[in-house]
């Protein structure tokens, strides 16, 4: 796998991450960008993140060369994979053995984190299958001592990919169950599941082509392409904000944009030549096209819908039409393509680079983007409909109903309840609060 290269300001002595995220890991895909996470060190080689990863095929697990031998774990009973079977996975995580090793590996490794993201694949069966419950477990081991001890909880995120437009129709029926499971869940609001971060494979490898084609990539396939560009999204911001400027973006104001009211998260980067801003219209105008156009991992996001929202801009010392006057206007005109926010951030740091400047935006909006919400169930339905029409007396189910797309609708907060089953397709409902080291409600299978 390729190594992660980043804009050069990351490199600096005084670089650091803002935020020590969690990241866990799940199945082959979660892994392989999870293992890209842990490669990343500082000055002192010491990792800016605490990484675990989850599979069922050891031979997955073993050629992730960065992340410790001892926080990744093959859950035993599917040995073999699960072979694009998310049941099997659910199924494994009945085994005693497997739930005590999730539990100890969140202990050991992930408690002293200030977020935490689950890494997946939808499509897939390790990470289809046990996505949900990882985010409920995460919940219950860190978060509900915190709340019970009146202490704030932390909030929780995923990273999930969906199938290419050209993938089986039993990888997109995979995804769709299982985005209609998070939507599910975020919704509920029990689980200080915050954000989701849609990574399209479809435009991923869409990219990667274009960039083939000109001679203008450093990478072997598209996949590799896609990790770097997870990493990169979330890391340059990580390191940015931790730097000190005279209209900072701060740390905070970025678990803000993660960790308030829930969404779905696109984050965009747009880099072009400093002498190409004319003046501060020219550079909202850039800042907008950002927001609309310059989105990393997925296309299709209403802007309208944004609940929390920033703006962070990386420009050369010389360069005076950044300032803080020419941030207003961008605020200004946040507010006005945003006009149901709740929150707003912006803020930029020097480099010394004199001919690039850099522009990073944020947004948490309050439903998927267009091909996670629509498309990808239209394209499945097309496909079966096909598959009905061509072949006689077919068994393949072509049942599926639609996503719903009115996800993340406003609910009030419930009640913290500590009694529901991570290991279970349904949290029990219960309003007595156990001890936290009592599990059994957790492994009350039947």
């Amino acid at each position: 796998m390729t190594h992660v290269k980043f804009e050069s300001f990351v490199s600096r002595s005084e670089a650091q991450a803002s935020h020590r995220i969690g990241f866990i890991g799940l199945g082959q895909c979660g892994g392989n960008y999870t293992d890209l996470f842990s490669s990343l060190k500082d000055n002192n080689k010491k990792s800016f993140y605490d990484c675990i990863a989850i599979n069922s095929f050891l031979g997955d697990l073993k050629s992730l060369k960065n992340i410790p031998h001892d926080r990744k774990y093959a859950l035993v009973g599917v040995e073999g994979g699960c072979g694009r079977k998310p049941e099997l996975a659910k199924e494994a995580l009945k085994n005693p053995d497997n739930q005590n090793r999730l539990i100890e590996l969140i202990k050991s490794n992930l408690m002293d984190n200030p977020m935490y993201i689950v890494n997946a694949g939808l499509g897939g069966g390790t990470g289809t299958g046990i996505i949900v419950t990882m985010i409920k477990l995460l919940h219950k081991v860190i978060n509900v001592p915190l709340i019970k001890q009146g202490k704030k909880p932390k909030p929780i995120g995923a990273i999930v990919t969906i199938p290419r437009k050209s993938e089986a129709p039993a990888e997109k029926k995979n995804a769709l169950n299982a985005i209609k499971q998070i939507e599910k869940m975020m919704n509920s609001k029990e689980y200080e599941f915050k954000f989701i971060i849609i990574v399209d494979n479809e435009k991923a490898y869409r990219e990667f082509k274009q960039l083939d084609l000109k001679n203008d990539t450093k990478f072997d396939n598209w996949m590799d392409y896609c990790n770097q560009q997870i990493v990169e999204s979330i890391h340059e911001v990580n390191v940015a904000t931790s730097f000190s400027s005279d209209k900072s973006f701060d740390p905070q104001e970025v678990l803000n944009i993660y960790g308030e009211w829930e969404g779905a998260l696109t984050l965009g980067k747009i880099k072009f030549k400093s002498k190409d801003i004319i003046d501060s219209i020219d550079l909202v105008n850039k800042i907008v096209k950002t927001f609309q156009e310059g989105s990393v991992l997925a296309d299709g996001f209403n802007l309208e819908n944004t609940r929390t929202a920033g703006v962070l801009i990386v420009k050369p010392t010389s360069n005076k039409i950044i300032s803080k006057n020419s941030l207003y206007d961008i605020e200004d005109k946040l507010a006005e393509i945003m006009p149901s926010s709740l929150y707003r951030s912006t803020g930029y740091i020097e480099w010394y680079n004199p001919n690039d400047t850099i522009i990073y935006t944020m947004a948490k909006v309050q439903e998927l983007p267009e091909r996670a919400r629509e498309g990808l169930s239209l394209e499945y339905n097309a496909t079966m409909n096909k598959i009905k029409e061509n072949v006689k007396n077919t068994k393949i189910k072509t049942e599926y109903s639609d996503i719903d797309d009115d996800i993340f609708n406003s609910q009030s907060s419930k009640q913290i309840n500590d009694n529901f089953d991570p290991f279970s397709d349904e949290a029990a409902a219960s309003d007595d609060l156990k001890e936290d080291e009592d599990f059994s409600d957790v492994f009350d299978l039947d």
